[in-house]
């Protein structure tokens, strides 16, 4: 299936030419008109849950425990109903309403991100919160290297602060809460659901594009110094 973009509908993609060396498949695309990262053409929801249900990541823990402890420090727990969209463990109650709803390494992978987010809001209650937490911090110093960021599993959707903020804040949610994504390894943030859309801005296109080719010319001038150091030992 192919899709628009996911955050502000426009159907304008630039492909960001140089993701092709690491995806082999088609380069990433950003939306020339919002900044969104995105891929256009999608597998099904499926085929997405089939290639995550053998996903067994070491690191999945640590990072659920990072973003329990910043959920907690910033809501609590006590007396909160938790909905966690992803977990494998049922489905919903019809009339079934929580205080707070997780989704964690999910929406980007998401065939229909801003439906997801759709459907969170008619789950929580009228103060209840989303916490979203995304290994996406697009535009912010990259912490390795991007064929390891590109190969797993081919997330849908990329995002950087901004983004993030307006798919929550486009889909009735307002952030209220963020982590300190510049220097860390996963970017979460805390929305309150909204009666309204709040305003948002996005990103420039050529913005995305050159923090790609940014990203690529540093592993390759990383890889040339070490093959130099090398050579000088020999």
């Amino acid at each position: 299936m192919k899709c628009d973009c996911d955050l502000c509908g426009a159907d304008s993609p630039r492909a960001i030419e140089v993701t092709l060396k690491h995806t082999k498949t088609e380069p990433l695309y950003v939306c020339g008109e919002c900044g969104l990262v995105y891929v256009p053409e999608r597998r099904t929801t499926e085929e997405v849950a089939e290639d995550w249900s053998d996903d067994a990541n070491p690191a999945v823990a640590a990072r659920h425990e990072y973003v329990s402890t910043f959920m907690y420090n910033e809501l609590g727990w006590k007396d909160k109903s938790v909905l966690d969209i992803g977990d494998s463990t049922g489905g919903f109650s019809n009339g079934t309403r929580f205080d707070t709803a997780t989704i964690l390494w999910t929406l980007e992978n998401a065939v229909d991100p801003a439906g997801m987010l759709k459907a969170v809001w008619e789950f929580i209650n009228d103060d209840g919160h989303v916490v979203v937490a995304t290994g996406s911090r697009l535009l912010v110093p990259f912490k390795k290297p991007m064929n390891m960021y590109l190969e797993h599993n081919s997330p849908f959707t990329r995002y950087s602060a901004n983004t993030l903020r307006g798919m929550l804040h486009e889909n009735r949610f307002e952030v209220v809460a963020e982590n300190r994504w510049i220097d860390s390894d996963v970017m979460v943030m805390i929305a309150q659901k909204r009666q309204e859309k709040t305003p948002w801005i996005g990103d420039q296109a050529w913005q995305l594009v050159a923090f790609f080719n940014q990203w690529d010319s540093a592993e390759w001038h990383s890889t040339q110094v070490g093959a130099d150091l090398w050579q000088m030992k020999q």
